[in-house]
């Protein structure tokens, strides 16, 4: 499609949009500004620390294995790597694959005619750098640049001039017809050192200089990151030749075939960000039509231009793009990604400024200069609010009715819509601190500038406020009440209501978090985001009449466990019609919610007993100690449906002395019968009952209260192998056993006895008889068991109804059940021993049962260890 084709069916387009805008018609207009103190020197090569200011030099340089390469052979490049915490690459027209992991060396194949691989590296302190290769390929070779995708076509053309593929004068046509729009403008723009000044054709000579615009107060300042073009005129037309941008300090180097008179324009802006006189118009720029030089081969020819001053219209579109950039540049820093195109008229029609959605354009309006207050052009603080209201539609984070307003009105009383009133007064606020932001993070570079990197919104309009100290408290229906809470959250200012300090980026994460359309929206995902600091925001909250006032107790002196707490506050909300209305009560204990009342309409409220108790059963606490805990107020606004906020109030600390109802609990301890604290009353007199530890030395010593303790045996002699301790009956042996001191007959066997030490210990195991010989054979010399003895019995009662001896004279002893029948409605004996019996059916012992064991052979079974 040829240029006049492009022009027909733009004009077309514009008849078409007239017509839209005809049957809905809505701009955003403009409101006011400010900035803080943590300055940030930003290049993307030489990037600051926000933090501490800490300058640091990264390079992140590509490196390229070859320039040319054949079609099916990939292209090795690479990036240093070191200190690079970590990366992450995108591409357009070619594949890149790493050759290893975490080397940042990659192979790329061409997929497209054009093609650019971006690397983004993350260093120490969040520091972020892009770095760029370009592609251009034909039909069999790839050529590759490190500086644009105009560089790598002109690889391309300067080797097929070589090979006369091309003359000279083909080759500078194609190269001077590339679409711009194939350029990577963001590159150009962010990093402005990378220039296109390497170029290979050998005969081409530089021009270079620095660009720089007067305020109104003859103060001269650098053109930053504007497009600039060299010219030559032919048939009475400027014909734009080569393009280049200036960096951050105004300089431009750019390579070009010799030429004559060739002369310099510079551009309101650059593909991004135009500054137009009208839709018709593509963009301002200023021709210095006085200065013309000649270009030689292989030479450079250094420019000194004067300042533009503010005399023109074009000269003034130069300043609206420089701000509208530092705000472009600043919302990039923020988000990584560069906003859509918008367009800026001027002058343009009306009485304000604003910002219209449906075309991405801002209109900033031509103005008398009122004294003390810049002129629209000049109004940074205006026209990056604007800029505003365009970051806002690309993220979402307002839903702007479009109305007329002011900052220092409550907009939902002005319209007597609540809805209305808090929509617009965040779509107007946000734009207001985003625009003193991005003033404040350049401030090294704009300190010079009138009206610019402070905290105060100056307008062509004569408004002049800081939105650091405002006076307007009206809640969140109000721009200027919200500008000053939304300062605070992001500044490192510590004030009286001001201790929260998120800093630029943590601050604008959260507040263009998507479908944020009003104050109330911001402060909930705020809540969620930020719990360690919801008591801190509500001082500021109460200073801004946003949330209630901090809560009162009222009855501090009276309260007691039995007597609860009474709180009162006043509730604001800054609106006559809306007024917070709804409340909830809040009590922390131990930085953990331990009671909740929702629901109250009043600004009063007094617990329960009910309340109270279930509050202290919640909590942890001793009577005698204070009882700490946070109660806080959460306000809302409800009108029918429509709900705002909660808005956490200041905590009220409450410590309160409660004291002890102490009963007897054991033998010597008193216990509380409110919060069961338990003291005790009395020493311990472990004399109570003592308890073995099997232990040769110690003992439990127990107190009745049943406390106990550790404490050494008291022994005593026992027999003649133990002692015996006289408390816990531990019993610890002093002697070695001797098995001589008395022999009795095995019960269990005939042939066996077993012998017996003096404390009664019985040897392990039974001894064999030791028959005495001659008369005695018969008889064991130990145990005196007869051999052939023929046993007599006789049957003694045990006396426990159940059991009796039977025993011989030769000393052989059993113990057996007693046995006989019992007979119904008599007494039972037993038919041996004539022991009455305990009753029931007494079964006669047979031969098989097993006879009871002595009683002294008890005793002893007892004391074997």
């Amino acid at each position: 499609m040829n240029k006049g084709n492009r022009i027909l069916i733009f004009v077309s387009l514009f008849i078409s949009l007239c017509c839209l805008v005809s049957m809905m018609s809505i701009v955003i207009g403009a409101t006011e500004l400010n900035k803080e103190n943590d300055s940030v020197d930003y290049d993307a090569l030489q990037l600051a620390n926000q933090d501490n200011n800490l300058v640091m030099n990264v390079g992140l340089k590509p490196i390229i294995s070859t320039p040319v390469s054949d079609i099916l052979s990939p292209v090795r490049v690479s990036f240093d790597n070191t200190d690079v915490l970590s990366y992450s690459i995108e591409t357009e027209g070619l594949i890149a694959t790493e050759v290893t992991d975490d080397s940042m060396e990659y192979d790329i194949t061409t997929t497209e005619e054009y093609g650019v691989l971006d690397v983004y590296a993350t260093y120490a302190d969040d520091i972020v750098v892009k770095s760029s290769i370009y592609t251009y390929c034909n039909e069999n070779t790839v050529y590759v640049s490190e500086y644009s995708k105009k560089n790598a076509l002109e690889r391309y053309l300067a080797n097929a001039v070589e090979n006369n593929i091309y003359t000279l004068e083909e080759a500078e046509n194609i190269w001077t017809g590339f679409d711009f729009q194939n350029e990577d403008i963001e590159g150009n723009i962010i990093d402005p050192d990378i220039e296109t000044n390497g170029f290979l054709f050998s005969d081409k000579g530089t021009i270079c200089g620095t660009l720089e615009w007067k305020d109104d107060n003859g103060i001269t300042h650098p053109i930053r990151n504007a497009m600039v073009g060299i010219y030559k005129k032919h048939l009475g037309m400027d014909i734009r030749i080569e393009t280049t941008y200036t960096d951050i300090s105004g300089f431009f180097s750019i390579s070009i075939l010799p030429k004559e008179n060739v002369y310099i324009g510079v551009f309101a802006g650059d593909t991004n960000i135009k500054v137009k006189s009208s839709i018709l118009d593509l963009r301002y720029r200023y021709i210095y039509d006085e200065n013309r030089y000649d270009i030689s081969s292989n030479s450079i020819t250094t420019v000194n231009l004067e300042p533009i001053d503010m005399s023109t219209d074009e000269g003034q579109a130069i300043q609206i793009a420089q701000a509208a950039l530092v705000a472009r540049n600043y919302a990039y820093i923020m988000t990584r990604e560069f906003p859509s195109n918008v367009k800026i008229f001027y002058p343009a029609e009306g009485d304000n400024c604003s910002y219209n959605p449906y075309f991405n354009r801002i209109n900033i309006i031509k103005t008398p200069k009122i004294s003390g207050y810049p002129s629209a052009y000049a109004s940074w603080d205006t026209i990056m609010h604007e800029y505003g209201h365009h970051m806002q539609y690309i993220l979402n984070n307002a839903n702007n009715p479009g109305l007329e307003h002011s900052s220092s009105q409550n907009n939902a009383d002005r319209y007597r819509n609540k809805d209305t009133g808090t929509r617009l007064a965040w779509a107007e606020a946000w734009p207001t601190v985003f625009a003193i932001m991005a003033q404040d993070y350049y401030k090294n570079y704009l300190y010079n500038i009138d009206t610019v990197a402070d905290t105060c919104y100056q307008s062509y309009g004569g408004i002049n406020y800081d939105i650091e100290n405002t006076l307007v408290a009206l809640g969140e229906s109000c721009e200027r009440s919200i500008m000053a809470v939304l300062w605070d959250i992001y500044d490192n200012q510590n004030e009286a209501n001001d201790n929260v300090s998120l800093g630029h980026q943590s601050f604008w994460d959260s507040s263009t978090i998507s479908g944020t359309y009003t104050f109330s929206d911001f402060m909930q995902n705020f809540y969620e985001q930020y719990p360690e600091y919801i008591d801190d925001i509500g001082l500021n909250l109460a200073k801004y009449k946003m949330s209630t006032t901090k809560p009162i107790v009222s009855n501090i002196g009276d309260i007691s466990v039995t007597n609860p707490i009474s709180v009162s506050w006043y509730a604001q909300g800054g609106s006559i019609y809306y007024p917070n209305n709804r409340f909830s009560i809040i009590a922390y204990g131990n930085e953990q919610e331990i009671f909740r009342k929702d629901n109250v309409t009043t600004i009063s409220y007094s617990f329960t007993e009910n309340e109270w108790q279930q509050l202290l059963s919640n909590l942890e606490y001793t009577c005698n100690e204070n009882l700490d805990i946070k109660i806080a107020i959460l306000a809302y606004q409800v009108d029918d449906s429509y709900t705002t906020g909660p808005y956490y109030s200041e905590c009220v600390d409450v410590s309160i002395q409660l004291d002890h109802d102490y009963e007897l609990y054991n033998y010597c301890y008193t216990k509380c019968s409110h919060c069961n604290h338990i003291i005790q009353v009395k020493e311990h007199d472990y004399t109570y009952r003592y308890e073995s530890m099997n232990n040769v030395a110690t003992h439990y010593a127990y107190c009745e209260c049943g406390d106990y303790s550790s404490s050494t045996h008291t022994y005593e002699e026992y027999n003649s192998c133990y002692e015996k301790c006289s408390e816990c009956g531990y019993k610890n042996q002093i002697a070695e056993h001797d098995y001589t001191y008395e022999y009795l007959p095995n019960p269990d066997d005939t042939e066996t006895h077993f012998a017996y030490c003096e404390c009664g210990k019985k040897s392990f195991t039974p001894q064999d008889h030791s028959f005495v010989p001659g008369a005695l054979a018969d008889t064991c010399e130990f145990c005196g068991i007869n051999r052939d003895h023929e046993h007599y019995y006789t049957y003694t009662p045990c006396g426990d109804g159940e059991t009796h001896r039977k025993s011989c004279a030769c000393g052989y002893t059993q113990y057996q059940q007693c046995f006989g029948m019992t007979m119904p409605g008599q007494l039972s004996r037993c038919s041996m021993c004539g022991q009455r019996l305990n009753g029931g059916l007494i079964t006669p012992l047979g031969e098989e049962d097993v006879a009871l064991p002595s009683n002294k052979e008890n005793e002893l079974e007892e004391e074997t260890e």
